[in-house]
């Protein structure tokens, strides 16, 4: 692209390389801060002359993810919009499914309006893209995985009208980008049990990750080794089972439980005992976590952390809950536990050799990761870890 201006639409504009380059690294940026997905998406809507951009994922005919700009949120509670991932509601998605990835559509590809006349649901569903005032569209598939699709867009007033032939080559163009975002993301995320378990490691905590149906993605050495001790746990074909069908039931229960509603602020924590069907060895207690997960992760799979109590001294597991599942710092989490200990914040400034205040800002972010407000709430929620 030459220095000269380039416009696409109204008074937006790509004005020269430094800024085409600015575009183009605003998402790889977004791979890195999970709110710069909406500045790269406000971006590739203003580049392409359009009122909103989008970025959508898709699994088994569900929405997983819907990040898109400018738009009232009130608009996506609808039954419309929450069903706009089926593609028996919405023929953008039936016809986006079916094109090879980085194949730009538009309009003019699904043929609007007779694509929305052939069923009353995609009558329904143009007339809610009516009255958002989104009826244009130019999207592209950025991956395809048997999972999930990941797919890009701008969304397109009426007065706007149809994406332009300059407009259509501005997205076409920074598509590509966008998909080494979101393959970068998709390779980061895909790093966290790994990890993970490497700081569970250090603290030597016996603990499991798995998704939501119990399936182990990784675990620490310490959790080998309990698991083939017939403590009462085991792993049979890659799954986590408890050595009784009633703690087995209690245990698939949890983990169901804890993989719902991943990104509610404070994650769950549910302790399952587990007995040892020989009754050789002592009951096993199990606390099972939910896993906080970025807002706008690409990897559809809750993942639960299983972690076992006993193996090690007290301190070090709560450590290790505080560290992983409330994403506590190293300085938040001793911190925490010295509160927990009933010392003051004078006193815990003074052993750690740092500022009164340098402790009590420690303590506010310590509050809010945990999800209370004064530090008796606080000590009452450790001493359940």
């Amino acid at each position: 692209m030459s220095n000269r201006w380039h416009r696409f639409g109204g008074n937006r504009m790509i004005r020269n390389d430094e800024h085409w380059q600015a575009l183009a690294d605003a998402f790889y940026s977004a791979a890195l801060d999970e709110q710069g997905w909406y500045p790269a998406l406000e971006g590739l809507a203003e580049a392409t002359g359009s009122r909103s951009g989008q970025l959508v994922g898709l699994g088994d005919d569900a929405l997983a993810f819907n990040l898109l700009t400018n738009l009232d949120p009130a608009w996506l509670q609808e039954p419309a919009a929450a069903d706009a991932g089926d593609p028996g509601v919405n023929p953008r998605v039936a016809m986006g499914m079916a094109a090879p990835a980085l194949k730009t559509l538009t309009d003019a590809d699904f043929a609007f309006p007779e694509a929305y006349t052939s069923t009353p649901r995609h009558r329904e569903f143009e007339e809610f893209m009516r009255r958002i005032d989104r009826p244009h569209i130019c999207l592209t598939v950025l991956e395809r995985q048997p999972d999930r699709v990941i797919g890009l867009a701008v969304n397109r007033s009426k007065g706007e009208g149809r994406i332009t032939h300059s407009q259509r080559a501005a997205f076409t163009a920074l598509a590509p980008h966008a998909r080494a975002a979101v393959r970068m993301q998709l390779a980061l995320e895909g790093q966290g049990p790994a990890l993970l378990m490497g700081a569970l490691e250090a603290l030597t905590v016996a603990a499991f990750v798995c998704d939501h149906a119990g399936r182990v993605q990784a675990l620490t050495p310490a959790a080998e080794r309990l698991a083939g001790e017939a403590r009462g746990v085991s792993l049979r074909q890659g799954r986590l089972h408890a050595a009784g069908a009633e703690d087995d039931r209690a245990m698939a229960r949890a983990i169901a439980a804890a993989s719902n509603g991943l990104a509610t602020r404070a994650p769950a924590l549910q302790p399952v005992i587990v007995r040892d069907e020989h009754l050789k060895a002592p009951s096993l207690v199990l606390d099972v976590i939910r896993l906080p997960v970025r807002a706008h992760a690409f990897h559809f799979t809750p993942r639960v952390l299983v972690v076992a109590r006993g193996e090690r001294h007290a301190d070090e597991r709560k450590a290790a809950i505080l560290r992983t599942a409330y994403a506590l710092t190293v300085a938040e989490t001793e911190v925490a536990l010295q509160i927990a200990r009933g010392k003051t914040l004078d006193v815990i400034a003074r052993d750690r050799g740092v500022s009164p205040a340098t402790v009590r800002f420690q303590l506010k972010a310590v509050l809010a990761k945990l999800g209370v407000h004064r530090q008796i709430e606080l000590v009452a929620r450790i001493n359940t870890l």
